[in-house]
């Protein structure tokens, strides 16, 4: 996503939250050269205790304060030597038909991308154009599927994922022991192949065992309301009557919510 953002050209602040879990599990950031890598301030925050908030408040007014220089240090994916004259081609005929300052690249890249939203909006903004843009951003999107057999949106984020690796593998490092988080103490003890299958059959047992002796008394004991309700309620009518609201409201509804609701302790 923040690859993305880059090609936006918009000040950008980048704001690692949850930091602390990562480092809990082992991970260190170079933070400086990460975001000397991306061209890119880099905050570190944990939201929820509050931490680095007012570093990034003063980032941000940073960032703002001077917008040109904070997207001039940006430093954009790359897309290598079968894409990125093509983007730079569809961005030239972009910013020559719609005028500079409309994301010119973004959009570029979004039409080889074959982006429906990106075409719709390129139509309202660049309305005389754009039939033509859009035929051209096709025509190059043809010659890279064929150039790098597959699908040009696949083909992006695969550069793009690879531009953010490069710049972990460089600033981001894992220690050799690493502290799991306790799901992961218990993921590696119930999938372990000689403890899980025998795990998961005694778990079996217990909840078998829990249904029947703690369900089964208490089945009884709603079944045995259920009856004695039923009984005091037909003997608000005088013994042997055929009344059909008496029929509906015992047989009916006593006994029929009665029946369902016995079976939800063993549910």
């Amino acid at each position: 996503l923040a690859t993305q953002l880059l090609e936006l050209g918009v000040p950008l602040v980048l704001a690692f939250n949850m930091s602390d879990l990562a480092e809990d599990r082992g991970f260190s950031m170079d933070r400086p050269l990460l975001s000397s890598l991306l061209g890119v301030p880099i905050v570190r925050t944990v939201a929820d205790k509050g931490d680095g908030i007012d570093d990034l408040l003063g980032a941000v007014v940073a960032a703002a304060s001077d917008p040109k220089a904070t997207v001039e240090a940006q430093r954009r994916p790359e897309y290598g030597t079968e894409l990125e004259p093509h983007v730079r081609q569809l961005t030239t005929l972009l910013t020559e038909a719609c005028g500079p300052g409309g994301h010119a690249r973004w959009f570029a890249i979004k039409l080889l991308e074959g982006d429906r939203e990106t075409t719709k909006r390129l139509s309202e903004q660049c309305p005389g154009q754009a039939d033509r843009l859009v035929a051209e951003a096709r025509r190059l999107r043809r010659h890279i599927r064929r150039v790098c057999g597959g699908p040009t949106e696949i083909v992006f984020a695969d550069r793009r994922y690879g531009f953010i690796s490069g710049a972990c593998a460089e600033a981001v490092k894992q220690s050799a022991e690493t502290r799991g988080t306790r799901s992961d103490r218990i993921d590696r003890v119930v999938t372990n192949r000689i403890f899980g299958l025998p795990l998961f059959l005694l778990l079996t047992l217990l909840v078998f065992q829990l249904t029947f002796s703690v369900g089964n008394p208490l089945s009884d004991v709603l079944a045995a309301g259920k009856d004695h309700l039923a009984g005091l309620v037909g003997q608000l009518w005088p013994s042997g009557s055929d009344s059909l609201f008496r029929s509906l409201l015992v047989n009916g509804v006593i006994e029929g919510v009665g029946a369902v609701v016995v079976f939800v302790p063993l549910i």
